[in-house]
């Protein structure tokens, strides 16, 4: 799976404290990297709507009706709005979004940290807790997410480096750095 560039630097930009394999894995796997994909986990159905007018639209129909929805490309759950300052409007733009999943991404990590320590095995509580609010209630999900970090880590590929002739040569993949 190959996060498409601007998105990747998106992610870096409004998400620098989170590990940039992590964030884009997390945004690939909620969303598949679109912006105004909509989650109603009242019903358990998605929504793609085309454009932000209409995405907006719903996510206020879906919540004065009452649902449970997640937004964007983080897929930010509506119990985290208020917390966040978000709204119907405001979780839909890009930075605020990439920027929200990471703080709330973030301060589970803290938090599990403080019980499991630093490093891996918080992560994956973490990510369980990003996407459940527990846990351990999502450990399928972390999992997962770090199959799609897996996949993203092995698509990406250097720039093509040009031959001494001028023309093209491969250039092996290799492994993201600093991956968390």
């Amino acid at each position: 799976m190959i996060v498409p560039l601007a998105l990747a630097h998106l992610i870096a930009d409004c998400a620098p404290r989170v590990g940039p394999v992590t964030m884009n894995a997390v945004v690939m796997y909620e969303s598949g990297g679109y912006r105004y994909a909509i989650g109603d986990n009242t019903v358990r159905r998605s929504y793609l709507p085309p454009d932000a007018a209409s995405a907006e639209t719903l996510a206020r129909r879906l919540l004065r009706a009452g649902h449970n929805i997640d937004a964007g490309y983080a897929q930010v759950n509506s119990a985290n709005f208020a917390r966040l300052g978000l709204d119907a409007r405001s979780v839909f733009a890009p930075c605020v979004n990439v920027a929200a999943g990471a703080r709330i991404l973030r301060d589970a990590y803290a938090a599990a940290a403080r019980t499991y320590g630093p490093g891996q095995l918080a992560l994956v509580h973490a990510l369980s807790a990003y996407n459940t609010g527990g846990y351990w209630a999502g450990l399928g999900y972390a999992r997962s997410v770090y199959a799609t970090a897996h996949a993203l880590r092995y698509a990406r590929a250097e720039r093509p480096a040009p031959s001494p002739s001028g023309t093209l040569r491969a250039v092996p993949l290799r492994l993201a750095g600093g991956a968390r």
